[in-house]
């Protein structure tokens, strides 16, 4: 989920504002802060800079080539290739001034204000403050040039080395290139969309060829055409590499048996579970049927 993502190191000013100005303290007279309503801002605040981050992501996939479009919506991790440490800096803005406010800042603006209240001296005092303040910001600006303010540059990927083709693959026909391009993106397009439900099924999956392998080398040791579930389990857990556990390794084996129907088959018998395989099935191709059914949900 994007919410595990943490996209920026820093703190923008105007982000803030927007957190902490809600419309509940401006209309309560004291407001409370209580732990609710901080986790409530803390919330607000990481989903905009969250927010920040999937337009810079945005502009990195429409670069690419081919160009890759995944809804907002659907984005539930980033690109391989998008680093996010160099996605710039949030620009800083000042914060909101009070409302109603009569600061003055200037002589002529004390002047306007208090001539009425002041001595004819004062007032000549005044004025020549001014003038002299005008003087000197107009001595400021003369040498230097206009220039126009800058504007915040947005790390995009070059598309030059994307469009260059490697010294290996030269002679290569460009249509396939295009093709093999197009899959990759179409690839990683599914990744970027895939719920975490979707990816821990294809972490099982991937593990389905050795277990299968495990499996059968279980049922030739026992010498017999069923095994409980139980017995099973822990006979495939002793050789696995991984650490796994019995229920783990329970769902996995269910699934093998869910993906592979012609050669594995549960058959419940009162209490217990009982698995069967087809010794007439050739372990090769239900290897070759495990391995083309991830490639297959891998591309959804």
């Amino acid at each position: 989920m994007l919410m595990m993502m943490c996209p920026l190191p820093f703190l923008c000013v105007h982000l803030l504002t927007g957190v902490f100005l809600s419309s509940s303290d401006q209309n309560e007279a004291r407001p409370v802060l209580s732990a609710s309503r901080l986790l409530e801002r803390r919330l607000i605040f990481h989903l905009n800079l969250v927010s920040i981050v999937k337009q810079h992501h945005k502009i990195f996939l429409s670069l690419l080539v081919p160009p890759v479009s995944v809804p907002e919506n659907k984005l539930t991790r980033w690109h391989p290739r998008f680093n996010v440490d160099t996605v710039p800096a949030v620009l800083t803005s000042s914060l909101p001034q009070p409302p109603d406010t009569d600061k003055l800042a200037t002589a002529q603006e004390v002047l306007d204000k208090a001539r009425s209240l002041i001595t004819p001296k004062m007032e000549k005092a005044l004025i020549s403050l001014a003038q002299k303040t005008e003087d000197k910001a107009a001595e400021r600006k003369e040498p230097a040039s206009p220039q126009n303010p800058t504007v915040p540059q947005v790390s995009t990927p070059s598309t030059a080395p994307a469009a260059q083709v490697p010294t290996a693959l030269k002679g290569v026909s460009q249509s396939l290139l295009d093709r093999i391009r197009a899959k990759e993106a179409q690839k990683l397009q599914a990744a970027m969309t895939r719920n975490p439900t979707q990816e821990d099924r294809l972490l099982m999956m991937s593990r389905l060829p050795e277990l299968a392998r495990i499996l059968r080398s279980v049922f030739v040791a026992e010498k017999k055409s069923s095994l409980i579930m139980e017995v099973a389990c822990n006979r495939t857990v002793a050789s696995y590499r991984s650490a796994l556990s019995t229920g783990e390794m329970e769902k996995h084996i269910r699934l093998l048996a869910e993906v592979a129907t012609d050669w594995l088959t549960i058959h419940p018998l009162r209490k217990d579970f009982f698995l069967k395989l087809n010794k007439n099935m050739e372990l090769n191709i239900v290897l070759d049927k495990l391995s083309g059914r991830l490639r297959e949900e891998e591309r959804i």
